[in-house]
């Protein structure tokens, strides 16, 4: 089986790699895989997934038995290449999208230095609605191709880690055919602390 996380960026794409891993998942991630201030745990990512559609024999082999992080915006790639012969799983993270535009803008300020918090502190309303418009079509589109191509998805909220995080674990458990012996350290690898943009 290939398990993919995915999800628009600062949506828990993360901390629910951090979950699967803890929970026994092996994971596909760069050996530079990075951490700092934003994702102190790391972000767990695979760089030449962007290279998908170019080498998707040899990454879909690697890939197969694990599960690797895809960020949103290179979803529809990965959707693209030719999948016969593996059993894929999405699991799909989902955030408040005020939330969501937050803690990017947070990201972008602190890494750039652009004063990204214009998009939410109201002096650009409308470029935020239009944001989170785009956003909602962008990841309808992305349930709409996994619809199509009858791939199997689970949609994971946010909160709902924070707040029900063993009813959440139990899901996801059965959902990614992990042993529910795992529960326990599953759990604990979801980090309350870093709830910090609300």
């Amino acid at each position: 089986m290939i398990l993919i996380v995915t999800g628009l960026p600062r949506t828990g794409t993360s901390m629910m790699m951090q979950m699967l891993k803890a929970a026994g998942m092996p994971i596909n991630y760069d050996d530079k895989d990075f951490h700092d201030i934003d994702n102190p745990r790391g972000y767990l990512e695979l760089d030449s997934i962007k290279d998908i559609i170019k080498h998707h024999d040899a990454m879909l082999k690697e890939m197969d038995g694990k599960a690797t992080k895809i960020i949103s915006q290179w979803m529809l790639a990965f959707l693209s290449v030719p999948l016969e012969g593996y059993h894929v799983k999405v699991i799909c993270m989902q955030r408040d999208l005020r939330e969501v535009l937050r803690s990017q803008a947070i990201l972008i300020e602190r890494r750039w230095g652009f004063y990204a918090k214009l998009w939410v502190d109201g002096a650009m309303a409308d470029a935020q609605k239009t944001i989170m418009t785009g956003y909602r079509v962008h990841m309808h589109h992305i349930g709409k191709m996994l619809q199509w191509r009858g791939i199997d998805q689970l949609r994971v909220d946010y909160s709902g880690c924070l707040e029900k995080p063993y009813k959440v674990c139990e899901d996801v458990l059965r959902f990614s055919d992990i042993p529910s012996a795992n529960l326990g350290a599953m759990v604990n690898a979801i980090d309350q602390s870093l709830y910090r943009v609300k």
